[in-house]
């Protein structure tokens, strides 16, 4: 019979992980006689499995500050032939994450505490492997974080937290965040119609092959250096730089035009007669 089996190291079904560091270990298969505290199998199997051996069992409380150690010895996994593992510096660039010592991975202190408190509108739409499961996946790690951290769930997390501790209204806040970012759209969309028109007129190509390529990406580009909303907008995933759009907007100048034209023509052709 074995002994109560520790929480286990998750990692990813595709990945196959192999921990090298001192703080977590490779344990032996059930036919070796192990301590108690660190003998782990798979039930009816007696695969090899993988433990953060030095972690108690019981689950940690989750606390109001995220736990980020600095001089710990983070485990080390194999992915894809390579030695992998967590580093320090990333608590530097992204402090919401929260290192699990029973788990093995970080999670989102931010997003967790949202969730604790029914703080999320969408709380449904939260990223699972940052609230619930950990994650862990070191060799995808600075993308995933990214990608988190510009989610809406992740927004709307940080936006209500903040505004919970600081006693803060959330609703006016949510009202005020959403006012300014209306404004830099506008801002953003006003300067986009201009470019396409400076073009328009000076008879240039606009569109290149690509949605992300020609000569009106590239003066938009420009012209962000100056615009800090037009270079916030374009940082976003937004179908607005698209061929269908620069197609739309050049079809409403040319109405405009007409309308402007057709009325002066008319009335010239009725006043020669």
């Amino acid at each position: 019979m074995f002994a109560a089996k520790p929480k286990e190291l998750a990692v990813d079904p595709d990945i196959d992980a192999q921990v090298t560091s001192d703080s977590c270990e490779a344990v032996p298969t059930a036919s070796h006689s192990l301590p108690a505290q660190s003998q782990s199998a798979s039930p009816g199997t007696g695969s090899v499995t993988s433990v953060c051996a030095s972690q108690s069992s019981n689950a940690p409380l989750l606390s109001s500050e995220p736990n980020q150690p600095r001089s710990f010895d983070f485990p080390v996994i194999v992915i894809s032939s390579k030695n992998r593992s967590f580093k320090a510096e990333w608590f530097d660039k992204w402090t919401w994450l929260d290192w699990d010592e029973q788990e093995c991975n970080v999670k989102c202190h931010t997003c967790r505490m949202a969730v604790s408190l029914n703080l999320l509108t969408f709380s449904k739409n939260a990223d699972r492997a940052f609230t619930d499961f950990g994650f862990k996946n070191w060799k995808k790690a600075i993308e995933r974080f990214t990608d988190h951290e510009s989610s809406s769930a992740h927004r709307e997390a940080q936006l209500k937290y903040s505004s919970y501790i600081h006693n803060e209204n959330v609703q006016a806040k949510i009202q005020e965040q959403y006012r300014m970012e209306n404004e830099q759209a506008t801002v953003a969309v006003r300067k986009m119609i201009e470019s396409i028109q400076y073009l328009a007129r000076q008879g240039l190509a606009i569109q290149g092959l690509e949605s992300d390529s020609g000569n009106f990406m590239e003066l938009l580009k420009l012209r962000s250096a100056d615009v800090p909303e037009l270079e916030n907008w374009l940082k976003r995933k937004t179908t607005w730089t698209s061929h269908d759009v620069q197609n739309e907007i050049l079809e409403m100048m040319a109405h405009k035009i007409l309308n402007v034209i057709l009325p002066v023509t008319y009335r010239t052709l009725c006043g020669s007669h």
